[in-house]
């Protein structure tokens, strides 16, 4: 398992973990080449993953390391560690919206028009990528606070198969998201494409 004091690739220090869902883990490091504080991702964190869901790790990614808005966060690097793969990404020290509301913090009426254009901009950018890239886990977490208090969607590149790969790999049930955020349609009877498939939530 991982904990504070490790260093992954023999570069990261964790420091503070930040988050942590279902596949993955979310946590403050400092990047012992360049003495820069980052947040790093790290995939099927103390389990890893086989020779296919690597491969199929890479290979998504692939598809949207090159994408780049001032609304979205992007990946600055990508690698696997002990059959782990992790993403490092710039570190946001406002955090996400989600922990700023439950910091018992109140929302402006025109911050939060602010907060839903910053994010319709991010989405319609991923939409008219080709092929499309569709996010499917929109939810407070997800939304960060930059130094300007402008706001940028993360965890965007994970498509339908890696999920599915990833609960697999843990004996997880399959879903298309986060539950509470899930938009009606991923609950119907006949699956959706496989490959970043749509819901009417995201």
């Amino acid at each position: 398992m991982l904990d504070t004091g490790q260093v992954i690739a023999d570069r990261y220090e964790l420091l503070k973990q930040l988050g942590r869902g279902g596949f993955s883990e979310v946590w403050l490091a400092l990047d012992k080449l360049t003495d820069v504080k980052v947040a790093i991702k790290i995939y099927a964190p103390g389990m890893g993953l086989d020779d296919a869901g690597i491969s199929l790790f890479t290979q998504e990614f692939s598809l949207v390391f090159d994408i780049n808005h001032t609304n979205l966060l992007h990946p600055t690097y990508y690698d696997c560690w002990e059959r782990m793969p992790y993403l490092i990404l710039p570190f946001c020290k406002n955090g996400s919206i989600f922990k700023y509301l439950t910091d018992n913090n109140r929302i402006t009426e025109t911050e939060s028009w602010h907060l839903l254009h910053d994010v319709a901009e991010g989405l319609a950018y991923l939409h008219a990528k080709l092929p499309p890239v569709i996010h499917q886990d929109i939810k407070p977490d997800n939304i960060l606070i930059n130094d300007e208090n402008g706001y940028m969607i993360t965890d965007f590149g994970i498509s339908t198969r890696i999920r599915s790969t990833l609960r697999r790999n843990q004996g997880q049930e399959l879903s298309g998201g986060t539950l509470a955020y899930m938009g009606t349609r991923t609950f119907r009877v006949h699956p959706l494409p496989l490959l970043w498939q749509v819901t009417s939530g995201h």
